[in-house]
């Protein structure tokens, strides 16, 4: 009996820590999410008035809307390269056997433990030497050099938890390496691309460290310009925060929606079989 009240009572404890820690880490967004609907002239927490005041002033000016524009470019073209890049990669790491197979894993996935501030320096170098253009093409290189190792981890995973039977089925009736990892791998692991996919856009149009190193000033997405004009123009820029945490919780919801659709499906195609 006294176990388990001990027990009980633990649980109870660390609901209340996640809890807090959880309160913690969201309330500086939740404070730059309610005062970014101010009417005020300035940055107030709580706000007195409430309105979109700054939000059509920070979309009636040409460089954010163009800063928006690259924002949302960038991290589609990156999130769908990195979709591909990854995937491939994933796959070869895990069905293949080749010599050096793990250094070469560990290439691929040095760039998460590489602090961003470096690999921005280290690309900036690498662009100048080889004449390489910053912006566009050098935006597109340093997000997929910080990307893709996230996507090789998703890959990875849904790769793992993927039956490796279908895979020797399909080879057994005579259907090729190619035709099997289109036919039976990739539908199989299509919700945890999804999902990494989702999540390295947000990852994208939200970076700001490379982003600094490898811009240029007619060509700037949304974090460099709201760190750019943070102190001059705050109320605006706090708007322009206030809507990449919306662009970012859409993402997350659509996200959301689609893990419970698909396992809705999985659910109605499990009761058709049976």
């Amino acid at each position: 009996m006294t176990v388990a009240i001990i027990e009980q009572a633990g649980r109870r404890t660390l609901g209340v820590f996640v809890a807090a820690v959880c309160a913690f880490s969201l309330l500086p967004i939740a404070v730059v999410l309610l005062t970014s609907f101010t009417n005020e002239g300035f940055i107030r927490f709580p706000p007195r008035s409430f309105g979109l005041r700054y939000y059509a002033d920070a979309l009636g000016r040409p460089e954010f809307r163009e800063a928006l524009a690259v924002s949302v470019v960038i991290a589609l073209v990156v999130s769908f390269a990195a979709a591909v890049i990854g995937t491939l990669a994933a796959y070869a790491l895990t069905r293949t056997t080749f010599r050096g197979r793990t250094i070469t894993t560990a290439f691929l996935l040095s760039p998460l433990v590489v602090p961003h501030v470096i690999i921005g320096v280290a690309l900036l170098q690498t662009f100048v030497l080889a004449r390489i253009p910053v912006a566009p093409a050098g935006l597109l290189i340093g997000h997929l050099t910080a990307v893709v190792p996230l996507m090789i981890g998703f890959a990875t995973a849904s790769l793992a938890g993927f039956p490796r039977q279908l895979e020797w089925a399909s080879l057994s009736l005579g259907a090729g390496r190619v035709r099997t990892f289109f036919q039976v791998t990739l539908p199989g692991i299509a919700p945890g691309i999804l999902s990494g996919l989702i999540y390295i856009f947000i990852y994208s149009f939200d970076e700001a460290t490379i982003s600094l190193f490898t811009t240029r000033s007619n060509f700037r997405t949304l974090p460099v310009v709201i760190f750019g004009d943070a102190v001059d123009q705050a109320p605006v820029t706090n708007a322009m925060s206030g809507l990449m945490l919306l662009i970012a919780f859409a993402a997350i919801a659509l996200l959301q929606w689609r893990v419970g659709l698909f396992r809705v499906l999985l659910a109605r195609g499990q009761t058709i079989t049976q």
